[in-house]
């Protein structure tokens, strides 16, 4: 064989390798960023969602078309379940848009890319927003951002997806070479045929919701009372010290700190009003043991004072004819606030983890902020600047109950706190 032919051969190879390495990862669709149908046994679990979520969901936002959106970090993602029976008829399609470890500045972009798409009929009728007290925490140390700092990329993703045209053609060509010939969407696309072959992976349903697979595994395998062990110490230790305020360093005396701390939540109902889209805002649960930690760490103050800080938008935003409902499940009602004991051979029934919520409370929650007839209500209703300070002191009452009905937790919670500065301030 002549040199010429031997790298025509060679060069042909590695172009035919690439072209079979292409046809697998879309045909197999780790990513969800073809709409193949799912095979059950081949490709109908997508473990992927554990560590490419924002592209997987950017992917589900370009072709979703709902009526109700729900936003919101990866409580809402496993807790909100898109195909639930206490949704009604109404609000159906729903397609959950929540994504790990974001803002709901971020989560935003989701939503305008599903709203804002040509080949989108009709904008949606609701979101629903669920509301992290934690993401409105702002690290002391370089909280302030360069002015022109670049976007990251998936921001950069959505904008263009978002602006149509040229752009988003550019970048659905970019995502699809990401999709089928990069090493990365192999091992994603061999992943999920092994979890799917099992039976046994984490997943992302076609309307947006990941599965509890990862939660349940873990408490079947180390227990309920070691997932809330590792998840409390793990945010003592990035919350303590007094690294972290409500809100963000302010650059001018002048700017008005509520305002500035409220900001995406302003923008969010700015839109909805502009567009008549109605708006349904979840204060998160989470389970009693982290609410006591919050207040160890020094931020009950800033929470009661978040919680006012919504409330006080919301009535602004009706007040100028916004259709948006407050609902409070930061609380120690019953579901809140089991037990969670060393050595607990069974789960909880309402929570995997201090702040992760299982889908049986999530579809009562949706159910109570849905009305929705012959559903499991819980007992919460809509908050109004009428009701606020009482449910503030109601909150306050069954935190004392709870930690002297817990003095386990509470000696734990304490153990587990950074022996530096605790305070945070409010």
């Amino acid at each position: 064989m002549t040199d010429r032919r031997f790298i025509a051969w060679v060069l042909g190879s590695a172009v035919a390798l690439a072209a079979l390495v292409a046809l697998f990862n879309a045909f197999v669709d780790p990513y969800l960023g073809f709409g193949r149908p799912r095979s059950a046994g081949f490709n109908d679990l997508k473990p992927a969602v554990s560590t490419h979520e924002p592209l997987l969901k950017a992917n589900l936002a370009a072709r979703a078309v709902p009526r109700t959106v729900v936003l919101g970090s990866s409580r809402s993602g496993i807790g909100i379940r898109p195909d639930s029976d206490s949704w009604p008829a109404e609000a159906k399609p729903v397609h959950n848009l929540s994504v790990v470890g974001t803002d709901l500045g971020q989560q935003l972009r989701y939503l305008y890319l599903v709203a804002g798409r040509a080949d989108q009929p009709a904008r949606p009728d609701q979101v629903v927003v669920g509301l992290d007290f934690e993401s409105f925490l702002f690290s002391t140390r370089g909280a302030v951002r360069r002015q022109n700092a670049p976007p990251d990329e998936q921001q950069a993703r959505l904008a263009a997806l978002t602006a149509g045209g040229g752009a988003a053609r550019w970048q659905h060509l970019a995502d699809g070479a990401v999709a089928t010939l990069t090493l990365d969407a192999l091992f994603s696309s061999v992943a999920t045929v092994f979890a799917s072959a099992r039976r046994a992976g984490n997943d992302l349903s076609d309307a947006g919701a990941t599965s509890e697979w990862q939660l349940a595994t873990w408490e079947r395998s180390d227990g309920a009372y070691s997932l809330f062990e590792q998840k409390l110490a793990l945010s003592a230790r990035q919350l303590g010290g007094g690294r972290f305020q409500l809100g963000p360093v302010l650059v001018a005396a002048s700017l008005d700190p509520e305002r500035v701390l409220m900001k995406d939540v302003t923008e969010l109902l700015n839109w909805a009003q502009q567009h008549s889209v109605s708006v349904t805002l979840m204060l998160q649960p989470s389970h009693g043991s982290q609410l006591l930690l919050l207040e160890a760490l020094g931020f009950w103050p800033g929470y009661e004072r978040w919680k006012r800080a919504v409330m006080a938008e919301v009535s602004r935003a009706q007040g100028q004819g916004a259709k948006v409902a407050l609902w409070d499940f930061g609380g120690f009602e019953r579901e809140f606030s089991e037990p969670v004991l060393p050595r607990q051979a069974t789960g909880l029934q309402w929570f995997w983890d201090p702040v992760h919520y299982k889908s049986k409370l999530g579809d009562r929650m949706v159910a109570t902020t849905q009305g929705t007839a012959n559903a499991p209500h819980l007992s919460q209703e809509p908050l109004t600047p009428a009701t606020l300070e009482a449910r503030l002191a109601a909150v306050r009452a069954g935190k004392k109950a709870w930690s002297d009905a817990n003095p386990q937790t509470v000696n734990d919670i304490t153990r587990w706190l950074p022996a530096r500065k605790l305070m945070g301030p409010s």
